[in-house]
Protein backbone atom coordinates (compact mmCIF):
# COMPACT_ATOMS: atom_id res chain seq x y z
CA UNK A 1 0.00 0.00 0.00
CA UNK A 2 1.30 3.41 -0.84
CA UNK A 3 0.58 6.84 0.31
CA UNK A 4 -2.37 7.54 -2.16
CA UNK A 5 -3.75 4.57 -1.45
CA UNK A 6 -3.76 4.68 2.25
CA UNK A 7 -5.00 7.95 2.31
CA UNK A 8 -8.09 6.98 0.08
CA UNK A 9 -8.84 4.44 2.87
CA UNK A 10 -9.54 6.76 5.57
CA UNK A 11 -11.31 10.53 5.72
CA UNK A 12 -9.04 12.78 7.43
CA UNK A 13 -12.14 14.28 9.29
CA UNK A 14 -12.86 11.11 10.98
CA UNK A 15 -9.19 10.21 12.26
CA UNK A 16 -8.84 13.74 13.22
CA UNK A 17 -12.56 13.29 15.42
CA UNK A 18 -11.06 10.07 17.27
CA UNK A 19 -7.81 12.40 18.78
CA UNK A 20 -9.56 15.93 19.30
CA UNK A 21 -12.94 16.98 19.62
CA UNK A 22 -14.68 18.75 16.54
CA UNK A 23 -17.89 20.43 15.74
CA UNK A 24 -18.84 21.74 12.21
CA UNK A 25 -18.88 25.13 11.22
CA UNK A 26 -20.02 25.78 7.84
CA UNK A 27 -18.41 23.44 5.26
CA UNK A 28 -15.28 22.93 7.53
CA UNK A 29 -14.53 21.41 11.34
CA UNK A 30 -12.88 22.91 13.76
CA UNK A 31 -11.17 22.11 17.19
CA UNK A 32 -7.87 23.15 19.46
CA UNK A 33 -4.65 21.84 18.08
CA UNK A 34 -3.09 19.51 19.54
CA UNK A 35 0.14 20.04 18.53
CA UNK A 36 0.63 23.63 20.72
CA UNK A 37 -0.67 24.70 23.93
CA UNK A 38 -4.19 25.64 22.43
CA UNK A 39 -5.72 25.92 25.88
CA UNK A 40 -8.80 24.73 23.97
CA UNK A 41 -9.53 27.53 21.21
CA UNK A 42 -10.84 26.05 17.95
CA UNK A 43 -7.60 27.00 15.74
CA UNK A 44 -7.49 23.27 13.94
CA UNK A 45 -9.29 23.89 10.72
CA UNK A 46 -10.76 20.35 8.87
CA UNK A 47 -10.97 21.32 5.05
CA UNK A 48 -13.25 17.87 4.09
CA UNK A 49 -13.96 18.92 0.78
CA UNK A 50 -9.63 19.14 -0.11
CA UNK A 51 -8.96 16.10 2.85
CA UNK A 52 -6.71 18.84 4.52
CA UNK A 53 -6.08 20.30 8.11
CA UNK A 54 -4.60 23.57 9.03
CA UNK A 55 -4.04 25.36 12.70
CA UNK A 56 -3.94 28.89 12.26
CA UNK A 57 -2.12 29.43 15.31
CA UNK A 58 1.27 27.32 15.44
CA UNK A 59 0.98 26.75 11.65
CA UNK A 60 0.85 23.08 11.64
CA UNK A 61 -1.06 21.64 8.35
CA UNK A 62 -1.09 18.77 5.94
CA UNK A 63 -3.45 15.86 5.60
CA UNK A 64 -4.23 12.50 7.03
CA UNK A 65 -0.52 11.22 6.63
CA UNK A 66 0.84 14.20 8.17
CA UNK A 67 -1.78 14.32 11.35
CA UNK A 68 -1.12 10.43 12.20
CA UNK A 69 2.55 10.96 11.79
CA UNK A 70 2.81 13.89 13.85
CA UNK A 71 0.09 12.67 16.67
CA UNK A 72 1.41 9.81 17.35
CA UNK A 73 5.28 10.32 16.43
CA UNK A 74 5.82 7.58 13.85
CA UNK A 75 6.84 7.64 10.35
CA UNK A 76 5.18 7.54 7.01
CA UNK A 77 5.82 4.15 6.80
CA UNK A 78 3.84 3.60 10.13
CA UNK A 79 0.98 5.50 9.85
CA UNK A 80 0.67 3.34 6.20
CA UNK A 81 0.61 0.23 8.27
CA UNK A 82 -1.28 1.68 10.92
CA UNK A 83 -4.10 2.51 8.37
CA UNK A 84 -3.75 -0.96 6.78
CA UNK A 85 -4.48 -2.60 10.10
CA UNK A 86 -7.21 -0.12 11.09
CA UNK A 87 -5.40 0.72 13.90
CA UNK A 88 -5.43 4.25 14.36
CA UNK A 89 -8.77 3.87 15.38
CA UNK A 90 -9.70 4.77 19.28
CA UNK A 91 -12.33 6.03 21.07
CA UNK A 92 -12.77 9.64 20.77
CA UNK A 93 -10.88 11.13 23.84
CA UNK A 94 -9.20 14.35 24.44
CA UNK A 95 -5.14 14.21 24.22
CA UNK A 96 -3.08 14.98 27.08
CA UNK A 97 -3.02 18.95 27.50
CA UNK A 98 0.67 20.61 27.06
CA UNK A 99 1.89 21.51 30.27
CA UNK A 100 1.25 25.56 30.81
CA UNK A 101 3.94 26.28 33.11
CA UNK A 102 6.91 27.77 31.04
CA UNK A 103 10.49 29.05 32.19
CA UNK A 104 10.79 33.07 32.42
CA UNK A 105 11.48 35.17 29.60
CA UNK A 106 15.01 35.61 30.88
CA UNK A 107 15.49 32.07 31.39
CA UNK A 108 14.68 30.89 28.25
CA UNK A 109 16.31 33.72 26.68
CA UNK A 110 19.57 32.13 28.38
CA UNK A 111 19.14 29.02 27.40
CA UNK A 112 18.44 29.48 23.50
CA UNK A 113 21.49 31.63 23.56
CA UNK A 114 23.16 28.74 25.27
CA UNK A 115 21.83 26.36 22.49
CA UNK A 116 22.62 28.44 19.43
CA UNK A 117 26.39 28.98 21.16
CA UNK A 118 27.22 25.17 19.98
CA UNK A 119 24.98 25.44 17.05
CA UNK A 120 26.34 26.04 13.36
CA UNK A 121 24.85 28.04 10.61
CA UNK A 122 25.44 25.42 7.72
CA UNK A 123 26.45 26.35 4.20
CA UNK A 124 23.20 25.69 2.63
CA UNK A 125 20.64 27.44 4.98
CA UNK A 126 23.31 30.06 4.95
CA UNK A 127 22.84 29.89 0.57
CA UNK A 128 18.96 29.56 0.66
CA UNK A 129 18.74 33.20 3.30
CA UNK A 130 21.04 34.81 1.10
CA UNK A 131 18.75 33.26 -1.91
CA UNK A 132 15.75 34.58 0.12
CA UNK A 133 17.20 38.25 0.22
CA UNK A 134 18.96 38.34 3.86
CA UNK A 135 22.27 40.14 3.82
CA UNK A 136 25.26 38.11 5.54
CA UNK A 137 25.07 41.31 8.36
CA UNK A 138 21.19 40.85 8.99
CA UNK A 139 21.75 36.78 9.04
CA UNK A 140 24.47 36.99 11.73
CA UNK A 141 22.48 39.78 13.59
CA UNK A 142 19.51 37.62 13.60
CA UNK A 143 21.38 34.50 15.07
CA UNK A 144 19.93 31.82 12.82
CA UNK A 145 21.50 28.49 13.38
CA UNK A 146 21.30 25.08 11.71
CA UNK A 147 19.49 22.61 14.52
CA UNK A 148 20.20 19.53 15.32
CA UNK A 149 18.06 17.78 17.83
CA UNK A 150 20.23 15.50 20.25
CA UNK A 151 22.73 16.81 23.24
CA UNK A 152 21.45 19.89 25.04
CA UNK A 153 23.84 22.84 26.16
CA UNK A 154 25.52 22.49 29.78
CA UNK A 155 25.72 24.76 32.73
CA UNK A 156 21.97 26.66 32.00
CA UNK A 157 18.86 26.07 33.70
CA UNK A 158 16.61 24.18 31.20
CA UNK A 159 13.75 23.26 32.73
CA UNK A 160 10.54 24.07 31.90
CA UNK A 161 11.99 25.28 28.69
CA UNK A 162 10.55 24.82 25.70
CA UNK A 163 12.53 22.33 23.25
CA UNK A 164 13.89 21.13 26.29
CA UNK A 165 13.22 17.93 28.52
CA UNK A 166 14.76 14.91 30.53
CA UNK A 167 15.93 11.68 28.83
CA UNK A 168 17.81 8.89 30.64
CA UNK A 169 18.59 11.27 33.62
CA UNK A 170 20.08 13.72 30.81
CA UNK A 171 19.01 16.61 29.24
CA UNK A 172 18.34 16.74 25.46
CA UNK A 173 17.01 18.83 23.30
CA UNK A 174 14.07 18.07 21.11
CA UNK A 175 12.62 19.28 17.21
CA UNK A 176 13.24 18.16 13.49
CA UNK A 177 16.81 19.15 12.40
CA UNK A 178 16.32 22.17 10.17
CA UNK A 179 16.98 26.11 9.86
CA UNK A 180 16.62 27.26 13.95
CA UNK A 181 14.83 30.75 13.79
CA UNK A 182 14.89 33.00 17.20
CA UNK A 183 11.60 34.47 18.13
CA UNK A 184 11.96 38.03 20.49
CA UNK A 185 10.06 39.62 22.80
CA UNK A 186 10.08 43.78 22.53
CA UNK A 187 13.42 43.70 24.56
CA UNK A 188 15.17 41.38 22.21
CA UNK A 189 15.13 38.48 24.35
CA UNK A 190 14.75 34.85 22.80
CA UNK A 191 11.57 33.84 24.14
CA UNK A 192 11.11 31.02 21.75
CA UNK A 193 12.31 29.19 17.93
CA UNK A 194 10.74 27.83 14.94
CA UNK A 195 12.57 25.18 12.99
CA UNK A 196 12.01 25.52 9.27
CA UNK A 197 12.29 21.49 8.85
CA UNK A 198 14.94 19.99 6.18
CA UNK A 199 12.78 17.37 5.72
CA UNK A 200 9.67 18.50 4.01
CA UNK A 201 7.29 15.98 5.33
CA UNK A 202 7.87 17.72 8.84
CA UNK A 203 5.76 20.56 7.57
CA UNK A 204 6.79 24.08 6.87
CA UNK A 205 7.87 25.76 9.92
CA UNK A 206 7.32 23.98 13.58
CA UNK A 207 7.79 24.97 17.00
CA UNK A 208 10.75 23.62 19.08
CA UNK A 209 8.68 22.62 22.01
CA UNK A 210 9.02 19.40 24.55
CA UNK A 211 5.34 19.22 25.80
CA UNK A 212 4.21 16.24 26.71
CA UNK A 213 7.83 15.53 27.84
CA UNK A 214 9.42 14.95 31.25
CA UNK A 215 10.06 18.49 32.68
CA UNK A 216 9.67 20.13 29.09
CA UNK A 217 6.62 22.69 28.35
CA UNK A 218 5.03 23.85 24.65
CA UNK A 219 6.25 26.85 23.14
CA UNK A 220 3.31 28.88 23.81
CA UNK A 221 3.34 30.14 19.96
CA UNK A 222 5.02 33.80 21.16
CA UNK A 223 4.85 36.51 18.72
CA UNK A 224 8.02 37.46 17.38
CA UNK A 225 9.17 41.30 17.24
CA UNK A 226 11.70 42.33 14.54
CA UNK A 227 13.36 45.62 15.76
CA UNK A 228 14.28 48.86 13.63
CA UNK A 229 14.71 52.42 13.84
CA UNK A 230 11.41 53.23 12.37
CA UNK A 231 8.45 54.03 14.48
CA UNK A 232 5.73 52.56 11.75
CA UNK A 233 4.94 49.11 12.90
CA UNK A 234 3.90 46.29 10.03
CA UNK A 235 2.19 42.83 11.28
CA UNK A 236 2.54 40.31 9.14
CA UNK A 237 2.96 36.04 9.29
CA UNK A 238 5.88 34.55 10.48
CA UNK A 239 9.50 35.52 12.43
CA UNK A 240 10.82 35.39 9.36
CA UNK A 241 9.04 37.33 7.53
CA UNK A 242 9.06 39.86 9.90
CA UNK A 243 13.08 39.87 10.45
CA UNK A 244 13.03 40.19 6.33
CA UNK A 245 10.62 43.21 6.39
CA UNK A 246 12.46 44.84 9.24
CA UNK A 247 15.24 44.56 7.49
CA UNK A 248 14.14 46.13 4.16
CA UNK A 249 11.73 48.76 5.10
CA UNK A 250 13.86 49.50 8.17
CA UNK A 251 10.39 49.32 10.26
CA UNK A 252 9.63 47.25 13.12
CA UNK A 253 7.45 44.40 12.52
CA UNK A 254 5.79 41.53 14.66
CA UNK A 255 5.51 38.21 13.30
CA UNK A 256 2.34 36.44 14.43
CA UNK A 257 2.85 32.59 14.27
CA UNK A 258 -0.25 32.11 12.26
CA UNK A 259 -3.23 34.26 12.13
CA UNK A 260 -5.37 33.09 14.32
CA UNK A 261 -2.92 33.50 16.97
CA UNK A 262 -3.43 37.33 16.46
CA UNK A 263 -3.90 37.68 20.33
CA UNK A 264 -0.39 37.16 21.09
CA UNK A 265 0.39 40.36 19.36
CA UNK A 266 -1.48 42.38 21.37
CA UNK A 267 1.21 42.26 24.35
CA UNK A 268 4.12 43.64 22.05
CA UNK A 269 2.23 46.98 21.65
CA UNK A 270 3.83 50.22 22.48
CA UNK A 271 3.10 53.36 21.62
CA UNK A 272 2.16 52.95 18.41
CA UNK A 273 -1.11 54.68 16.80
CA UNK A 274 -0.21 53.61 13.30
CA UNK A 275 -0.21 50.01 12.38
CA UNK A 276 -0.31 47.93 8.61
CA UNK A 277 -1.59 44.75 8.15
CA UNK A 278 0.30 42.54 5.77
CA UNK A 279 -0.81 39.40 5.50
CA UNK A 280 -0.92 36.48 3.06
CA UNK A 281 -3.21 36.34 0.33
CA UNK A 282 -4.28 33.65 -0.77
CA UNK A 283 -5.94 32.82 -3.74
CA UNK A 284 -10.49 32.88 -3.55
CA UNK A 285 -11.25 30.14 -1.29
CA UNK A 286 -11.95 28.66 2.51
CA UNK A 287 -8.18 30.08 3.68
CA UNK A 288 -8.50 33.38 2.48
CA UNK A 289 -12.14 33.78 3.95
CA UNK A 290 -10.87 32.28 7.52
CA UNK A 291 -7.31 35.19 7.13
CA UNK A 292 -9.84 37.93 6.02
CA UNK A 293 -12.28 37.26 9.24
CA UNK A 294 -8.95 36.73 11.19
CA UNK A 295 -7.60 40.29 10.11
CA UNK A 296 -10.82 41.88 10.70
CA UNK A 297 -10.80 40.56 14.41
CA UNK A 298 -7.31 41.56 14.74
CA UNK A 299 -8.26 45.56 13.37
CA UNK A 300 -10.94 45.69 15.45
CA UNK A 301 -9.17 45.62 18.35
CA UNK A 302 -6.38 47.82 17.15
CA UNK A 303 -8.68 50.12 16.48
CA UNK A 304 -10.38 50.07 19.56
CA UNK A 305 -7.64 50.71 21.26
CA UNK A 306 -7.39 54.25 19.55
CA UNK A 307 -4.89 52.98 16.77
CA UNK A 308 -4.86 53.73 13.20
CA UNK A 309 -5.03 50.28 10.87
CA UNK A 310 -4.46 50.07 7.09
CA UNK A 311 -3.90 47.05 5.05
CA UNK A 312 -1.39 46.31 2.31
CA UNK A 313 -2.40 44.30 -0.32
CA UNK A 314 -0.66 42.89 -3.68
CA UNK A 315 -2.05 40.25 -6.47
CA UNK A 316 -1.47 36.82 -5.11
CA UNK A 317 -1.03 35.39 -8.25
CA UNK A 318 2.41 37.30 -7.84
CA UNK A 319 3.43 36.97 -4.70
CA UNK A 320 1.85 34.69 -1.43
CA UNK A 321 3.68 36.00 1.36
CA UNK A 322 4.28 39.65 2.22
CA UNK A 323 8.43 39.08 2.40
CA UNK A 324 7.80 37.78 -1.43
CA UNK A 325 5.77 41.08 -2.45
CA UNK A 326 8.84 42.99 -1.37
CA UNK A 327 10.32 43.19 -5.01
CA UNK A 328 10.87 45.97 -7.04
CA UNK A 329 8.00 44.24 -9.64
CA UNK A 330 5.05 43.98 -7.35
CA UNK A 331 2.77 46.61 -6.87
CA UNK A 332 1.65 47.08 -2.68
CA UNK A 333 -0.97 49.17 -1.78
CA UNK A 334 -1.54 50.83 1.73
CA UNK A 335 -5.35 51.34 2.54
Amino acid sequence: MNIAQAKALVAVEEVIGTRIQIHRRGAVLVGPCPFHDDRGRPNLVVFPRTQTWQCFACGAQGDVIDFLRRVENVTVQEVIAMIRGHSYERPAQHLPVPRRKIASADARNAAYHALIEMEPLMPHHLAALLERGFTPEEVAAAEYRTHVPGRAPQGVDLEDVPGFYMASDAWVVNGPPGLLIPVRDREGRIVGCQVRPSESEHGKYMWLSSAHKPQGASSGAPCHYARAAGSQLWITEGPLKADFVAARLGQPCLGIAGVANWKSALPLLGDETDVILAFDQDPPGATHEAVQAIAEALAQELTQRGIKVRRATWDWAEAKGFDDALQPKTLIEVH
